[in-house]
């Protein structure tokens, strides 16, 4: 049976930046928003889609592989930002800094699972936390000046020692994620 799977960091926003983001979904209560639980907050490193249980068994093994060669690292966010364009956002995301460890590890992953025909769907690998995706923004200025304000902080420091294998159902209430199995990095402490 086809599994929908992805690789991912799962991260825990810390107090001040939920109550930020239930700030933002108060100030912006009146926009087509589907807002993601903070309880499901991650950085995917792969979507890989529909895949078969041999193939799920061929990405889990690289997926140890890669892990085997790293050590746990940082990840530090920082501010908000929209994906397309601020005249047709259509993504509402919490934006990452530059990470060395993070573009390794991706980069090394990308190498391994090419060998399995699997291609990102995207050119450039940018690192962000979807917070919200959005369906229609009615007033668009506003929108952009709540998004811009230095108001509230998004900025958090995380240690990430593990990459996750997750199962993504979709059902009419949401996407429902699946800890398939948890790939840790080498411990640096």
């Amino acid at each position: 049976m086809n599994k929908r799977i992805f690789a991912a960091i799962k991260l825990n926003f810390n107090s001040e930046i939920v109550e930020n983001i239930n700030k933002l979904k108060k100030n912006l209560s009146s926009e087509k928003i589907k807002w993601v639980d903070t309880s499901h907050i991650h950085l995917t490193l792969f979507f890989f889609g529909e895949t078969s249980g041999n193939k799920v068994s061929q990405i889990s093994d690289l997926l140890e592989l890669v892990c085997n060669k790293y050590s746990s690292f940082e990840l530090k966010t920082n501010t908000l930002g929209v994906f397309r364009n601020f005249i047709n956002p259509t993504v509402l995301w919490v934006g990452l800094n530059k990470c060395n460890e993070l573009e390794l590890i991706y980069n090394d992953l990308l190498k391994k699972i090419d060998t399995l025909g699997y291609k990102p769907d995207y050119e450039n690998f940018s690192p962000h936390i979807t917070i919200g995706r959005i369906n229609f923004v009615s007033n668009l200025e506003k929108f952009k000046k709540i998004i811009l304000s230095k108001e509230l902080c998004f900025a958090q420091t995380e240690k990430i020692s593990e990459i996750i294998l997750y199962e993504s159902i979709l059902k009419p209430t949401g996407a429902q994620y699946i800890e398939l199995k948890k790939y840790p990095l080498i411990s640096n402490y």
